[in-house]
């Protein structure tokens, strides 16, 4: 009975961060109250000997709390008071997500579905809120008043086309969206008809359009590129030549609004209005190495930030560019370690390939551009590498 409402409390916890950008409605922490729920049916579990855990992942997984704790000590000496439980509990999160699965009463499959579920869910949320903006049904005011409202957040946005007056909806969440292509085309949708997982890649696509991120767009457009290798030779002549029918129909139809979509993605790459974000980064760049210079082996520790350079008033700590950041509040020595337990578990747990090895290189050079590595959403992305390329035979959905 426990197992049963562990598996269910699990799955719903892998729903509501998929489709909820904070994890939360109305200021209940939906996201925090199904993590509890489920450590406390894990641990019930364990002490009841239902499962074992693996020993080198034991390892790991100590290495990493041991090596973020000395670095929550060293943060409290340097009198970050304020910040250093709120920034240890968001680097704790990701690993969280990853303890709490047990594949033997969670099956991949099933995972993979509650993430296409949840995602679609949000999706259709930012495409519903799209279309009314453009039809002039609700303002933009009454959108942002209503995410602040039903959320808790406010997502990133911008005009993207001001003839249709399509608007930009960008949350962390979209990080899960760009690697729906890879869930959609394993072994857990084979039995889904064709047309349905099309409809999906479409959704999910104009999703990620609207999220209008340079670093998403390049991680769908490669899941799209290897799901189709790999599907190539599996579509049927007659199904090829119905896609192509249907493609060029579609070109020569919407020839127009389709050139100035295209236009759009690639204004996101090649339009000066990028130098301003990318001017902060550069910044960054120069201002974390200051830092890390004068801490250089232990870092300020977690949490630490520079009074000159915020990125945020709710988060101090928080930068862009978070392996850097993590650089100089851990600091070498301290950061080498944290680094080496979680190569030690990739390494243990996950089957490596040319395919498998490039995502993992993608997903976490996220690292480099955007804050996305402490969060539960992050942990959610690392659980679909591992159900998709996990080096046990009866997990892998590759």
């Amino acid at each position: 009975m426990i197992q049963l409402i562990y598996k269910a409390t699990f799955l719903l916890l892998i729903f509501v961060i998929a489709a909820i950008p904070s994890g939360s409605i109305k200021g209940v922490p939906l996201d925090l109250m199904l993590v509890s729920l489920c450590g406390i049916f894990w641990l019930l579990m364990l002490l009841k000997k239902k499962f074992r855990l693996k020993k080198v992942n034991v390892l790991f997984f100590t290495i990493y709390v041991v090596t973020t704790a000395v670095s929550l000590l060293i943060s409290v000496i340097n009198g970050f008071y304020n910040t250093f439980l709120q920034e240890y509990m968001l680097i704790l999160s990701p690993v969280v997500i990853l303890c709490l699965y047990r594949s033997e009463y969670v099956r991949g499959i099933s995972i993979v579905k509650s993430i296409i579920l949840g995602s679609l869910c949000y999706s259709l949320f930012k495409i519903l809120m799209v279309f009314q903006i453009a039809q002039g049904n609700i303002s933009f005011e009454d959108f942002t008043n209503l995410s602040k409202t039903l959320f808790g957040v406010s997502f990133i946005t911008m005009l993207i086309d001001p003839t249709y007056k399509i608007i930009r909806i960008y949350y962390v969440s979209d990080f899960i969206v760009a690697i729906t292509p890879l869930l959609i085309f394993s072994s857990s949708f084979k039995n889904v008809k064709k047309v349905y997982k099309f409809s999906l890649l479409t959704v999910f696509l104009v999703s990620i359009y609207i999220a209008y991120s340079r670093y998403l767009i390049i991680i769908y457009v490669f899941a799209v590129f290897f799901v189709f290798i790999k599907n190539f030779n599996k579509i049927s002549k007659v199904y090829k030549t119905c896609l192509f029918i249907i493609g060029l129909f579609i070109l020569f139809i919407f020839k127009d609004n389709i050139l100035i979509i295209f236009e759009t993605f690639f204004n996101r790459f090649l339009s000066d209005d990028n130098a301003s974000s990318d001017i902060v980064r550069v910044n960054q760049v120069d201002m974390l190495l200051n830092i890390l210079s004068s801490h250089l082996l232990f870092g300020t520790g977690i949490g630490g930030y520079d009074n000159q350079f915020l990125r945020s008033s709710t988060e101090l700590f928080s930068y862009e560019l978070q392996w850097l950041a993590l650089m100089f509040k851990m600091g070498l020595v301290l950061f080498i370690v944290l680094i080496t337990s979680i190569v030690g578990f990739l390494i243990t747990n996950i089957k490596f390939n040319i395919e498998s090895t490039f995502f993992i290189v993608l997903i976490f050079s996220v690292g480099i551009f955007n804050p996305y590595l402490q969060s539960l959403i992050f942990g959610v992305v690392l659980l679909s590498i591992l159900v998709l390329y996990s080096n046990e035979r009866k997990d892998n959905l590759n």
